[in-house]
């Protein structure tokens, strides 16, 4: 493909993978239990002090444990083929090899957190290989016909140039016979950056290359998808979660601010509305002016 046409291409379909690509890291760190809750700013009063000393911020991993027992539900025991030969069933199995039941636990966790999942195949050194593709670095190419038809898929990742420590946007461009390669340095725009990339080795000469002939007969790339609406397990509990955690933390917080002690100091007056609230809630203490035992 021309670098003209890849330059097209890529600010077509990139500005849009961007919001895919926050709505899977939204949902990844739920599933890691780091919550909204823990990056929430403090409280503060007009002139920026705390308004209470707790400050206690207390995840719940729901949607981690959630998409855990949907994994373990549906592949502790995996998927088995059965083509009608015994002997062709085991050469499949073979194929698959021994990360067969791990790839299939990571396809059902890269889906339920971002809608969907990716399986690239290729034929190596050993024959058939495949692995399960980060999702975020995908972004499909799909015909516009009512029998949707892959037509191609960009893979995007960033790298480094181990010569210069220079970073990269690597754009690596699938259809279904070849995959073209390109590249940016990162802070550099696409019309003036955008560069072919020798990545590949040419089979006859030795020589780097940035185009690669797979002779698939077809886009070697396979989508999973976690449901009929392209939507993620986490979008129907967020809100759930967030005010569980508001919640409960808040419920403690309360806790250890009320058993603290508060003090009563004879013969130092307050001198602003503001002062006394904000010396009561920070270091529970009230100035008095006057204190006698007959008050």
């Amino acid at each position: 493909m021309e670098l003209e046409m890849m330059k097209k291409l890529i600010k077509r379909y990139e500005p849009m993978h961007m919001a895919f690509v926050r709505s899977c890291d939204i949902a990844e760190r739920y599933y890691r239990n780091r919550t909204d809750v823990l990056f929430q700013q403090k409280k503060e009063d007009e002139e920026g002090h705390p308004l209470r000393n707790a400050d206690n911020r207390i995840p719940r991993n729901f949607h981690g444990l959630i998409v855990n027992q949907k994994a373990s539900y549906a592949f502790t025991a995996p998927p088995l083929f059965n083509i009608g030969n015994k002997a062709a069933n085991k050469q499949v199995m073979d194929a698959l090899g021994d990360e067969y039941k791990k790839n299939c636990m990571e396809l059902c966790v890269n889906a339920a957190n971002c809608s969907i999942a990716w399986v690239h195949y290729w034929r190596g050194e050993n024959g058939f290989e495949w692995a399960v593709v980060d999702s975020k670095e995908i972004i499909p190419v799909m015909s516009r016909k009512l029998k949707k038809k892959l037509l191609g898929v960009f893979r995007i990742y960033s790298d480094v140039d181990e010569t210069t420590g220079d970073n990269y946007m690597i754009y690596e461009y699938w259809t279904e016979t070849e995959c073209q390669a390109f590249h940016r340095r990162i802070g550099d725009s696409v019309d003036d950056g955008l560069s072919y990339y020798d990545t590949f080795v040419n089979p006859e000469t030795g020589d780097p290359v940035s185009q690669y002939h797979h002779d698939m007969e077809e886009v070697p790339f396979i989508p999973f998808r976690n449901n009929n609406i392209d939507t993620d397990d986490l979008i129907n509990i967020k809100p759930l979660i967030d005010v569980y955690d508001k919640v409960f933390s808040g419920f403690i917080n309360d806790l250890d601010d009320i058993q603290e002690l508060i003090f009563v100091l004879v013969g130092y007056g307050g001198t602003k509305v503001n002062g006394f609230l904000q010396d009561l809630k920070k270091y529970k203490v009230i100035k008095l002016d006057n204190f006698s035992e007959s008050q």
